[in-house]
């Protein structure tokens, strides 16, 4: 499946496109959580990245 919004996804994060430039944010902030027996989340895998 792809999208077409108009503008080129090497120029996403250059500022070109819908994302402005980047402050020390993280651009990708991954969680993923297991749901226990008794319905509890627990956190397994956290990534923050700010490289692309």
């Amino acid at each position: 499946m792809k999208f077409y919004l108009g503008f080129y996804v090497n120029n996403i994060f250059k500022g070109e496109g819908p994302i402005p430039k980047l402050k020390g944010d993280p651009v990708l902030d991954v969680k993923i959580y297991k749901i226990n027996d008794n319905l509890a989340e627990e956190l397994v895998y956290e990534k923050k990245s700010q490289k692309l």
